[in-house]
């Protein structure tokens, strides 16, 4: 298990997946954790988005390493 986080804007904050898959068997929950079993090791490329409560929303492209 693993978890994002984000700075700045105002709590709550809300994640999503916008672009890329995450690695098979893996979920990203709003709360920003990511959680499951992975079926394989790799390396994925995803982008990312949180927006605030406010509606503000940023991106980050992120790079998951699966270890199994």
């Amino acid at each position: 298990r693993a978890t994002v986080t984000a700075a700045g804007g105002r709590a709550p904050y809300t994640w999503r997946a916008v672009s890329g898959p995450l690695p098979p068997g893996l979920h990203l929950r709003p709360g920003g954790s990511i959680d499951g079993t992975p079926r394989r090791a790799g390396r994925v490329a995803v982008t990312l988005a949180v927006a605030d409560s406010d509606g503000v929303v940023a991106r980050e492209q992120v790079t998951l390493t699966v270890r199994r």
